[in-house]
């Protein structure tokens, strides 16, 4: 009977977008919204109703301060994995947490083995009763990303509400494609956080942004390895999944300007994943007579952590990063770095002491950087040691644990 009035939904559902495809609406560019708003629809009508029960049972259950923290996918990235983090410290403050999700992933194991319930469902997206209805019993809710923007609207507590943003120019983009999610969440917002102070240069056009700095585990400890002086080249390193944002492509222009009797002396490496079109493109304007290693994207720390250490200087020629916890990385492991002025991990730089800050997309200044980096290793080695003195002080898991629990606190309270 159920798998009967199941078919009858999905054909009501198709019959209503042959419809509306039939009068030339939506355009074809707007297709994948119907869909996935069609979609969501169905989730509601199928899932959500299991979710809401295992709700008010943790609820019920909880016998202390609860939180929902919710999330557009559980892969192993920035942002959920800083969400997962975040999750820590809630429980080690006496809150019992529950998850959401709009798609399933890998880190969904991750947040279970935490003992916390995950919900995956589309309809978490858009669907104002499903928001609310989910939201009604919780003192607290982290709402990840600006793709959690309808939350804002449809959250029963919003002033018990935080919108955790990971992003920087994508907030206008996403505001001006679609003022009405978008830009009037953003105004609306009671308790709007950003990575940084570049990234909240951003949503400062619409409301007002707190500034929630992030933080890593320091795996190290006192026994980190400055740079080695032996090495006879320079090694620079660039870590990022190849794209126009993450800008691979300046460094190329930076070797193509060194002089002769400086080639011989630097080697580059590339950490990050090497499909598309980009990487084919960074690839065929490699020269052979630079010293390129391509190596992938890397996510072992047994492989990870040595590669870095071998890297003398690190690079971010970013044109857009809200953050760069790649920032953090290098100066745990006393490496300096060289940030566009771009990058929201910017902050942690003091220009020509701990790195360097350069012009987005100006290759002469990358340039002059690596030529700088060839003829002054000890001052580089330097340079490094005064960068995990910074880490320590500000980029440590400790740092961002502080700042995130004052923030829950002055929300909740």
């Amino acid at each position: 009977m159920r798998s009967v009035k199941i078919k009858a939904h999905f054909k009501k559902a198709f019959e209503f977008f042959i419809k509306l495809i039939a009068l030339g609406v939506p355009p074809k560019k707007r297709r994948r919204q119907l869909r996935e708003f069609l979609l969501e629809r169905l989730d509601f009508r199928f899932v959500f109703k299991t979710h809401y029960k295992l709700k008010q049972a943790f609820v019920v259950e909880a016998g202390k301060r609860t939180a929902l923290v919710v999330t557009h996918e559980l892969s192993i990235t920035g942002a959920p994995l800083m969400l997962l983090q975040a999750v820590k410290f809630l429980i080690a403050h006496d809150f019992r947490v529950m998850a959401l999700s709009y798609g399933d992933g890998p880190l969904k194991e991750e947040f279970i083995r935490l003992g916390v319930p995950v919900c995956i469902s589309r309809c978490y997206r858009h669907h104002s009763k499903a928001i609310w209805l989910m939201s009604e019993d919780f003192d607290f809710v982290v709402a990840n990303t600006i793709l959690s923007a309808a939350w804002v609207q449809y959250a029963k507590r919003p002033e018990r509400l935080m919108w955790w943003l990971h992003e920087s120019e994508e907030i206008v983009a996403k505001a001006t494609e679609q003022p009405s999610l978008y830009r009037r969440s953003l105004r609306e917002a009671k308790n709007v956080y950003a990575v940084s102070d570049y990234a909240a240069s951003f949503v400062n056009r619409y409301s007002q942004a707190s500034i929630l700095h992030q933080g890593i585990e320091d795996i190290v400890g006192s026994n980190y390895k400055p740079i080695n002086l032996q090495q006879k080249k320079l090694r620079v390193g660039v870590v990022g999944t190849f794209g126009e944002r993450k800008n691979q492509l300046l460094m190329l222009e930076a070797l193509n300007r060194l002089p002769e009797n400086y080639q011989g002396k630097v080697e580059i490496v590339f950490v990050g994943h090497k499909t598309g079109g980009y990487f084919k493109k960074i690839k065929e304007l490699s020269r052979p007579a630079w010293t390129i290693d391509f190596v992938g994207q890397i996510s072992d720390p047994a492989l990870k952590w040595p590669l870095f250490e071998s890297i003398d200087l690190l690079f971010v020629p970013s044109i857009d990063e809200p953050f760069s916890l790649v920032v953090l990385e290098a100066m745990m492991l006393a490496r300096p770095v060289a940030v566009s002025d771009r990058v929201g991990a910017k902050y942690l730089v003091d220009d020509k002491k701990n790195g360097f800050i350069f012009k987005s997309g100006d290759a002469e200044a990358v340039n002059k950087i690596i030529i700088w980096a060839i003829e002054n290793r000890s001052s580089l080695r330097e340079m490094g040691l005064i960068g995990r003195k910074t880490f320590s002080a500000k980029g440590s898991l400790s740092s961002f644990q502080n700042e995130f629990i004052m923030a829950v606190d002055s929300i909740v309270s």
